[in-house]
């Protein structure tokens, strides 16, 4: 769960595949009222905001359980994270992988590959934001991969080759999105 959620209840949700079409807002209010974090549907009426109770940097990992010993499955994710009315949630810091870091790996997951879908994602949330330019430079660059390296799974962000699986359903659907006009989810 990179950016999830735990309710009162201890309920956990995981943002990114539960709800690609919420907005999560961190609001500053004046000293008497405090921040709150309000959640929010991209498409539609409805929201619910919380008073935020405590903040702090936080590093999370996920883990298992192997005969009693805690086994990672990732490496440790920095972040920020949020303790509000209504639970917690998580915001990771932004991964910078430098081709001379040691975990940068350019065609093995979460190493450094690009992925279309998540391009089109943060292109679109840029956009939605007001960063109309960064996110057309991200659809764009995209395209472009797509273009000169096919419907591959994800490419390498060095060589722009096509890695993983060739005749991709989600990189032929971003860009088939693309070619109906380009607009970035509303």
């Amino acid at each position: 769960m990179i950016l999830g959620y735990v309710d009162v209840e201890d309920r956990i949700y995981d943002l990114n595949f539960a709800t690609l079409r919420l907005r999560v807002r961190v609001e500053a209010a004046g000293p008497k009222e405090g921040s709150r974090v309000t959640f929010s549907q991209v498409a539609g009426a409805g929201s619910a905001s919380y008073r935020i109770l405590e903040e702090a940097d936080a590093s999370a990992e996920v883990s298992m359980d192997h005969d009693g010993k805690r086994v990672p499955l990732l490496r440790p994710v920095e972040g920020h994270l949020i303790r509000h009315e209504a639970g917690l949630l998580f915001f990771a810091t932004p991964a910078k992988r430098d081709p001379d870091d040691p975990g940068f790996d350019s065609v093995r997951y979460w190493r450094g590959p690009v992925w279309a879908v998540i391009n089109f994602l943060v292109g679109s949330g840029l956009s939605c934001a007001g960063h109309e330019s960064w996110g057309e430079r991200i659809r764009g660059d995209t395209r472009t991969l797509i273009a000169e390296g096919g419907m591959y799974e994800y490419f390498c962000p060095v060589t722009g080759r096509g890695v993983g699986g060739d005749d991709f359903s989600w990189t032929a659907a971003m860009w088939l999105h693309w070619a109906r006009g380009d607009r970035p989810m509303p």
